[in-house]
Formats: structure tokens, C-alpha cells, sequence
């Protein structure tokens, strides 16, 4: 059994400010999990020069490729 794929902020966001999603859809294919506040903290860019960080990681979970979690985070 292969288990999913979570990444956070920091790291997905490094494959996509380069623009080498292929990378890691070609390692984890269907197997990459989004939490809900990495999308919310990458939605947050404004800078139209920069949107297309957002863009391509929304491009991916519309696609099928990347899924959207809602992650809860406990204290214990």
C-alpha cells in the first residue's frame, strides 16, 4: 500500500515558483495531498507577477492530479 503524499507550504511551493510540478507528479502520481491552509497561505499572492504560483497549483487540483484536504492539526 502506497500512502499519499502531503506537502506543505515550503516545498510545494519550491517546485512551483519553478515551475517543475512534472517532477513530483512524475515521483507521487495521484498520490499528492494539499492542505487546505498550504492553498489558503498560496492563494493569499496578490502580485500579478507572481500569481502564477496560485494559478498552477489550482491548475493541478482541477486537473485531478493534486487532492484538497482539510487537515486538522491536534495539540495532543
Amino acid at each position: 500500500m502506497k500512502l499519499p503524499v502531503i506537502f506543505d507550504t515550503d516545498c510545494i511551493s519550491s517546485f512551483l515558483w519553478i515551475k517543475r510540478l512534472d517532477i513530483i507528479n512524475t515521483l507521487f502520481p495521484n498520490k499528492i495531498i494539499i492542505p487546505q491552509s498550504v492553498y489558503d497561505e498560496l492563494n493569499k499572492i496578490k502580485s500579478p507577477q507572481y500569481r502564477f504560483v496560485f494559478n498552477d497549483l489550482y491548475s493541478q487540483i482541477l486537473k485531478g492530479n493534486f487532492k484538497l484536504k482539510n487537515i486538522m492539526i491536534s495539540g495532543r
